[in-house]
């Protein structure tokens, strides 16, 4: 019998499942910095700003003000005044102009500067308002340790489920991967031996009925694919909704144990405990220094007031620079905020010699 002309198996490209399989759960990411409390009396540490980098030079970077989100209840002013503080930092130390604003230059070399509003800061809010009325930082310390204990207990459950989500997520995907790979290759040389035997007049009785066979199998793993690719979907909505409730309450978690610890320093109170829980847990991202495709730009998304968002600033300015996170907890480049003044630490000054030109 001659092998008749088939109807061509329903596809799925290998990019298309590529797409599906390499979707990212996006987790806390490591965080710059948490965020403390507003005047606080905590003693100055020693720092080295006045250790200039004199024997250095940087390349000039042009920088703009891009996006100010409103939500944040500052002006344009108030942001520029405090990048150019951040910005004096560095400058200071190296006797050299190196940040220089371009105003109405939408240059994609320029860094630019952006104000991003979301559940951090409104978190930081919620804060501020606990702190209404209350003046003295002892009896700060005892309302934000109430607050910080009732979430850290709150997060336990959705720690727990979000891990089981993201195994039977991944053994979905490991599985879709799998029967897509078989259908792929199944479907290939399902596809060669019809043209081999067409090539030839067609095909004995024996293997067309084989090959009708292989067809309708091959059919039914695209049907298979088809459901897994919904049910995969669903699960990472799924898990991508309980990823933001777990972002949210580690945020508020890592922001109140920033500043209990610097209440609990003021008022000689241990701290171990909360150092040590806030060091467990992944950290929620205040601000980050981001080059892509070619334009740079440092956006911040979560401070206390203006001193942190100066901090958090120059820490992102320094990223610029190329400098790398600092092992001090009195640097400017310590990936947190802990006890850092608005001036470069020993470990800064060094970082940065470690990275600019010599003259």
């Amino acid at each position: 019998m001659a092998f008749r002309k088939r109807i061509l198996i329903g596809t799925i490209s290998v990019v298309s499942v590529a797409i599906i399989l390499g979707v990212t759960v996006f987790l806390p990411e490591i965080a710059d910095f948490l965020i403390p409390d507003e005047g606080l009396n905590i003693p100055s540490l020693d720092v080295f700003s006045e250790k200039k980098v004199s024997s250095c030079r940087f390349d000039e970077i042009t920088y703009q003000i891009g996006e100010i989100d409103p939500g944040f209840g500052i002006s344009e002013d108030v942001f520029k005044k405090a990048i150019e503080e951040a910005e004096d930092i560095w400058e200071s130390a190296t006797g050299r102009n190196i940040f220089v604003e371009k105003e109405n230059n939408n240059s994609s070399e320029a860094l630019v500067f952006r104000l991003i509003f979301d559940d951090r800061q409104a978190g930081t809010f919620e804060l501020k308002e606990l702190f209404k009325g209350i003046s003295s930082a002892e009896d700060r310390y005892v309302k934000i340790k109430e607050e910080y204990e009732s979430l850290a207990t709150q997060i336990i459950p959705v720690e727990t489920e979000l891990e089981s989500l993201k195994r039977e997520y991944s053994l979905l995907q490991e599985d879709l991967f799998v029967t897509v790979s078989l259908y792929n290759q199944r479907k290939s040389e399902y596809e060669e031996e019809v043209v081999f035997w067409n090539n030839q007049g067609g095909a004995p009785e024996k293997e067309y009925e084989r090959l009708l066979d292989e067809k309708n199998d091959i059919d039914i793993l695209y049907r298979q694919i088809i459901a897994k690719e919904e049910q995969f979907l669903s699960l990472q909505n799924e898990l991508n909704s309980k990823v933001g409730e777990y972002n949210e309450i580690a945020g508020k978690i890592n922001t109140f144990a920033g500043i209990m610890n610097r209440l609990a320093s003021s008022i000689n109170k241990d701290v171990s405990v909360y150092n040590r829980l806030q060091a467990d847990r992944e950290e929620f991202v205040t601000g980050t220094y981001r080059e892509e495709g070619g334009t740079k730009s440092i956006e911040v998304y979560q401070f206390f007031d203006h001193k942190e968002l100066v901090i958090i600033l120059a820490h992102e300015m320094g990223h610029a620079l190329g400098l790398g996170h600092a092992l001090s907890e009195d640097s400017i480049m310590y990936p947190k905020i802990t006890y850092q003044e608005a001036k470069l630490s020993e470990e800064d000054i060094m970082l940065l010699k470690s990275v600019c030109q010599g003259i």
